[in-house]
């Protein structure tokens, strides 16, 4: 990098004269040597040629502090910068504000098929942020005003830790896009805006004995007609959900062609996984058994159970358990809601079937050890459980054969009326 002054001869003096504007000498990423005029000021023109040197170095990646500059520049010297590669291109979206790119953002997330909640709640997020830190520009996102701003919700409206930390990553996953698909130039503001470590969790859960998970089953296989399903279709939705540890919307969608009811195998399609890829669970033979009977005049492309809406399966569970003589709370205020049966799966296997947590998580289909070992998994029941021998289906008790049977004994005098 080199500073100097062109000079040149005066036509009518014929006297030797230096040009008034300094001139930047560099070779650039091509190995091309270049001459740019900079400024009449020596300082303002080292400082330019101390930005271009910067941004020969940054591969790309633009500082907050080198965006500055070249706005602050003249148009003439941007130009040459830009016909020479060495500062991008404005791009076509660059004269966009943030709502306006939020909309392609959400979109984009539409188009591949995201599920229309998270989307919605993403876009509601987000919208808050940048309305109360009145960010309408790239250059007006601020990580620490972001984190400051989220703070202030917690005091004043009560806002929960995990609350806190959704706002902050469906930010933090804006910004990263609007850089990646290069809306934008710079660094990312929230780049280093950590979640809060979350000590409150406002919705607790426990899993099943295994006491409790015969008598659950038991007296609902017998129980009567509630939410459009008698008890023994509930009673089959709970064994599934305890044997293979699926979702609520997982088994609310499953058909009957997607389970192979020769290696007892159930497909979990990538549109309901929550990790989005297809999926293959082992089912226990009885309970495959169970199924198939149950499903014996329903067709491949039909739903094998009639669940209700989500928003219902708190209060199925809630009569099921009651009837079951099983408190819903605990004395240590955690719940047994439909998603505790998840943890039931988990803890079955963690302290019943001496599963390895590495195993654990894979059968969990979790994204990492810590969501199953310390949300679901309940380690404090009674040791002597876990001689139970490893691989035992503990949803099969003795009187599942009588089950089945009166089952198809109601299904047959159903028919007949």
């Amino acid at each position: 990098m080199k500073l100097y002054k062109h000079t040149f001869h005066d036509k009518k003096t014929g006297k030797k004269k230096q040009c008034k504007a300094w001139y930047i000498s560099f070779t650039d990423n091509r190995q091309v040597r270049r001459q740019l005029p900079a400024f009449p000021n020596k300082k303002a023109s080292e400082r330019a040629a101390g930005k271009i040197e910067e941004l020969l170095s940054s591969q790309g990646i633009i500082s907050l502090d080198l965006a500055k500059w070249i706005k602050e520049i003249p148009v003439t010297m941007k130009n040459r910068l830009i016909k020479w590669d060495i500062i991008p291109k404005p791009k076509r979206h660059a004269d966009k504000n943030l709502l306006a790119n939020l909309a392609d953002f959400i979109a984009g997330m539409r188009a591949v098929e995201r599920n229309e909640k998270y989307v919605s709640q993403t876009e509601r997020y987000i919208r808050v942020i940048l309305d109360g830190c009145e960010c309408e520009t790239w250059d007006d996102i601020d990580g620490n005003e972001v984190s400051v701003f989220l703070s202030e919700k917690i005091k004043v409206q009560g806002l929960g830790q995990r609350t806190h930390n959704a706002y902050l990553v469906a930010m933090k996953s804006f910004t990263r896009w609007l850089l990646k698909n290069q809306r934008v130039s710079g660094t990312d503001p929230m780049f280093h805006v950590d979640k809060i470590t979350q000590t409150e969790f406002l919705k607790m859960r426990r899993a099943l004995t295994l006491p409790e998970q015969a008598m659950l089953l038991e007296a609902t296989a017998n129980a009567p007609k509630r939410f459009g399903m008698d008890g023994y279709e509930r009673y089959l939705i709970y064994r599934l959900t305890i044997d293979t540890g699926m979702r609520g919307g997982e088994v609310a969608n499953t058909k009957k062609g997607a389970i192979d009811f020769e290696s007892n195998t159930l497909k979990v399609d990538a549109c309901d996984c929550k990790s989005k890829r297809t999926d293959y669970l082992p089912i226990p033979d009885t309970t495959a058994a169970a199924i198939k009977d149950f499903a014996q005049d329903k067709e491949p492309e039909e739903l094998i159970f009639n669940m209700p809406h989500d928003t219902n399966w708190a209060d199925m569970i809630r009569k099921d358990l009651a009837a079951a003589g099983i408190e819903y709370t605990d004395a240590a205020g955690r719940d047994c809601d439909f998603h505790s049966l998840r943890g039931t799966f988990c803890t079955n296997h963690a302290v019943h079937f001496g599963t390895k947590p590495a195993e654990l998580m894979g059968l969990a289909r979790h994204a990492d050890i810590t969501t199953t070992m310390k949300y679901y998994v309940t380690l404090e029941y009674d040791k002597k459980a876990a001689a139970v021998l490893k691989g035992k289906n503990l949803t099969h008790t003795s009187t599942d054969e009588a089950i089945m049977r009166d089952n198809r004994r109601r299904r047959w005098t159903l028919k007949a009326s």
